[in-house]
């Protein structure tokens, strides 16, 4: 299953290492513009195919089943 991120927050970098060992596959992150560094990183480390700065953009682009938002 798909999931889209938003955050990029110690409780995103903590869940995403456990995202890796579940059905959960990240396949956007949304952070805001002055975070997009570190989503970038987070992008890279964990294979996230895209990094959005604006939530509607990433819904209504990146295909996912659910949104955690962990801000």
């Amino acid at each position: 299953m798909k999931l889209g991120i938003v955050g990029t927050g110690l409780i995103v970098r903590m869940a995403l290492p456990v995202l890796k060992d579940s059905c959960w596959t990240p396949s956007a992150i949304c952070c805001t513009e002055r975070s997009k560094e570190k989503a970038n990183a987070l992008a890279a480390d964990y294979y996230i195919p895209a990094v959005y700065t604006d939530f509607d953009q990433m819904l209504s682009e990146a295909d996912m089943d659910a949104v955690y938002i962990g801000i």
